[in-house]
C-alpha cells in the first residue's frame, strides 16, 4: 500500500489486480473503495486452477458471482473489452473494473490473441494447454531469427479455444 500511495505522488498510472479467493472475497467492497477512492483502475480476477491440486482449487475458489451483482447494481456502464471480451464495467467515481474469469469461459477463449514463451523456449499457445508447445530453444540460442519466426508461425497455426461452446448453446466443451 505504501508503494502505491508513493507511486501516486508521481502520478504514475497503476492497475491493481485483486485475485478472489475463499479468505479474501469479503474484502472486494474494501478494495474496490480504496480503488475509487485513489482514481486507480482495477482487474478483478477469478483462480484458475492451473498447477493446483483439485482439493487445493475447491479450498481457495469462489465464484464472482456476489462481485458482479454489486458491479451491475452499482455501475453506471457496462461493455466488453475486445480482448478477450472481458465485462468492464464503470464505476461512479470514473475508475473502470474489469473481470477476469478465464477457466471455462468460451468468451475469453475464443477472443484470446496471447501467446507465451516457457523458461525452456517453448512457445504456448494457451494458458490450458501443454499439447500444442513448440520448441524454439535451439532457434533462440542460435539466434536464428527465421527458425524463430517459422516456430512462431507454427504456434499461430496450432491456435484454438481450450474452452468452446457445445452445440447446446452455452454448454461448453475442453480442447
Amino acid at each position: 500500500l505504501e508503494g502505491i500511495e508513493e507511486a501516486l505522488k508521481y502520478n504514475i498510472s497503476l492497475k491493481i489486480d485483486y485475485l478472489v479467493l475463499t479468505y479474501n472475497k469479503e474484502e472486494y467492497l474494501d478494495i474496490i473503495k480504496y480503488a475509487e477512492k485513489r482514481g486507480i483502475n482495477l482487474n478483478i480476477i477469478e483462480l484458475i486452477p492451473l498447477g493446483l491440486s483439485v482439493n487445493k482449487y475447491s479450498e481457495l475458489h469462489y465464484t464472482l458471482d456476489d462481485i458482479i451483482k454489486y458491479l451491475e447494481e452499482h455501475s453506471l456502464r457496462k461493455y466488453h473489452k475486445d480482448f478477450q471480451s472481458r465485462p468492464e464495467y464503470i464505476m461512479p467515481s470514473g475508475i473502470k473494473i474489469t473481470v477476469i474469469k478465464g477457466f471455462c469461459n468460451p468468451d475469453m477463449c475464443m477472443r484470446c490473441t496471447r501467446i507465451r514463451m516457457t523458461p525452456d523456449g517453448r512457445i504456448k499457445t494457451c494458458l490450458f494447454r501443454n499439447d500444442t508447445l513448440v520448441n524454439a530453444r535451439e532457434y533462440i540460442i542460435m539466434r536464428d531469427e527465421k527458425g524463430l519466426i517459422e516456430s512462431f508461425k507454427k504456434a499461430n497455426m496450432l491456435r484454438e479455444p481450450f474452452f468452446k461452446y457445445g452445440s447446446r448453446g452455452k454448454s461448453y466443451v475442453y480442447g
